[in-house]
């Protein structure tokens, strides 16, 4: 990945969990991880403890004692092993595909995943694949306001225009998606959620998107 794409997914694998954050990574092909110590209130040690937990190794660390290194080899293997070809081929499109500009940070329940918009936003869809590969994904739209707003979900491959309001909209697509990354914009006509502590233009909001059976 590379210029604005590439930050947009580091900002949405730097969010998530120590566990799923190493996991993705892992499927994106990483096999190793930089930790900079600086910055952090507690020099990084919860985050370097962490990682050494889940990663079952010890860091390479730096003369300075600044920077840690983290080889993934050992996690990679076992969390080869352990995936069925079919989750591992889902897993891999969730890992490598990312929310992007107009999306705000992810925010969640116990049963609910969901990020608010602004009324222009895009999401990437990746094919980490050298062929074109079969997509399904699902996603809730909602508003703030029991009158239906407009809503367009626009791509390369197709484009759909239909109505939401507070209560919900269920969408699902299947299509065919070629190797690379595949932006689809998204665009809402609703007003302004009013949220007076809230600084955010919340505009329509997605929950629960899933790529196949996965949360991306």
């Amino acid at each position: 990945m590379k210029g604005r794409e590439a930050d947009y997914w580091q900002k949405s694998v730097s969010c998530k969990p120590t566990e799923e954050m190493i996991e993705t990574l892992s499927l994106a092909g990483f096999s190793g991880i930089y930790v900079d110590s600086y910055g952090y209130t507690d020099s990084g040690q919860e985050l370097i403890f962490n990682l050494s937990k889940t990663l079952m190794t010890d860091p390479l660390k730096s003369e300075n004692g600044r920077l840690y290194f983290f080889n993934m080899t050992l996690y990679n293997n076992q969390l080869k092993s352990r995936l069925t070809v079919e989750e591992e081929f889902g897993k891999k499109i969730v890992s490598t595909s990312f929310f992007g500009e107009g999306f705000y940070s992810p925010e969640h329940d116990q049963d609910r995943y969901w990020r608010w918009s602004l009324n222009k936003s895009s999401l990437y869809l990746t094919n980490p694949y050298d062929h074109d590969i079969n997509i399904h994904l699902e996603t809730s739209f909602f508003t703030g306001y029991d009158k239906p707003s407009n809503i367009k979900v626009e791509s390369e491959y197709f484009l759909d225009n239909f109505s939401a309001d507070q209560n919900g909209y269920f969408y699902s697509k299947d299509f065919v998606l070629p190797p690379g990354i595949h932006p689809i914009h998204i665009t809402c006509d609703a007003p302004r959620v009013y949220a007076p502590k809230d600084s955010r233009s919340m505009i329509f909001r997605v929950e629960n998107f899933k790529i196949g059976k996965y949360l991306l």
